[in-house]
């Protein structure tokens, strides 16, 4: 089962553009680059959405898919950079499911990723938050939505982990709030929730726990 972000998936809210694009890339020019560096086959699945990298140059994320690959790795997200005509197929945690904000307006863009892998009744999601440096996903904070629903004999679980971003007024720090839905129960129709709420704040290149009175926690 995806997460549900409360995140609009592949929806581009760029609050701080430092260097906006001059224009979006055609298709086909986003296939020569490609070509140009590899022979494997890539399918356009989506449209291209403006990203800001760590040096504040414009790029565009676009889902792709590999369908000579195997059915849990034909999905995947490229990154398109103009600047340098290139195009690259973005690493894991990167999945294909992607949005784009500038959180705290600084002119950087950090990126949610969904990556969901299924097989033998369970699926799993990987859930991550990042920016990028170049080619380079330098992920802030992971989370993993899990569940057994499709071969539930002896129990049925699900973990489900959603996201949101608050800004407290009169506080400079962006608030990552984190709420982890598990649900047990003997079938997938007789489950019973329970939700846990987890607040972090940005410090450096990660999210990390923030304390009852809404700073970072000392260790």
């Amino acid at each position: 089962m995806h997460p549900r972000l409360v995140l609009a998936v592949c929806t581009s809210l760029l609050f701080v553009s430092a260097t906006r694009a001059s224009e979006v890339p055609a298709a086909e020019q986003v296939q020569e680059w490609w070509r140009a560096k590899s022979s494997e086959e890539m399918t356009l699945e989506g449209p291209l959405q403006e990203v800001h990298l760590r040096s504040k140059e414009a790029a565009f994320l676009v889902p792709v898919g590999f369908y000579q690959r195997g059915r849990n790795f034909i999905w995947h997200t490229a990154l398109v950079r103009p600047e340098l005509r290139e195009v690259r197929e973005l690493p894991e945690p990167v999945g294909s499911e992607c949005s784009v904000q500038d959180v705290d307006a600084d002119g950087v863009s950090e990126v949610v990723s969904v990556a969901v892998a299924s097989g033998g009744g369970t699926t799993e999601s990987v859930q991550s938050v990042f920016q990028l440096d170049g080619f380079n996903p330098v992920v802030m904070h992971q989370a993993v939505s899990r569940d057994n629903l499709g071969a539930c004999h002896h129990g049925c679980k699900q973990v489900d982990v959603t996201w949101k971003f608050e800004h407290p007024s009169g506080q400079a720090q962006t608030i990552l709030v984190e709420t982890v839905t598990t649900s047990t129960g003997p079938t997938p129709e007789r489950l019973r929730s329970s939700k846990a709420v987890k607040r972090y704040v940005r410090d450096g290149d990660t999210f990390v726990p923030a304390s009852p009175q809404g700073g970072r926690r000392i260790q």
